[in-house]
């Protein structure tokens, strides 16, 4: 828990204002085909963030990928975090429907999911 309640849900400020009658602009939401994947989600105060990074990073160059890491809480990352229904960090998005959550994933494990996931 943070100060502002669970995180990755960035949007509760903006629901509780929309309920209360207040103005509000919510952020474009949009599932564009030009994405590339796959995509680390991840918080600046998650334990598991570095070490995520690099056995994903590892795992992506593995199979010729390269890693994009957004983070929840700023912009691109909440825009990510909406779009692929992450409910929790860190996360792998290795496409639009397959989320992997967690790190209890040894690096082989996770080159053969990246392999079935993104090619």
């Amino acid at each position: 828990m943070t100060a502002e309640g669970f995180r990755p849900y960035p949007r509760v400020r903006e629901i509780i204002n929309h309920i209360e009658g207040k103005s509000v602009t919510f952020p474009e939401i949009n599932k564009e085909a030009n994405v590339i994947y796959p995509i680390l989600v991840t918080a600046k105060w998650c334990p598991y963030t570095v070490p995520s990074i690099r056995l994903w990073e590892e795992a992506a160059s593995s199979v010729g990928l390269s890693l994009r890491v957004f983070y929840a809480g700023f912009e691109d990352g909440d825009k990510i975090v909406a779009t692929a229904n992450v409910a929790g960090v860190p996360c792998l998005v290795a496409n639009p429907k397959t989320l992997y959550y967690g790190l209890n994933i040894n690096l082989s494990e996770a080159v053969i999911f990246l392999k079935k996931a993104v090619t």
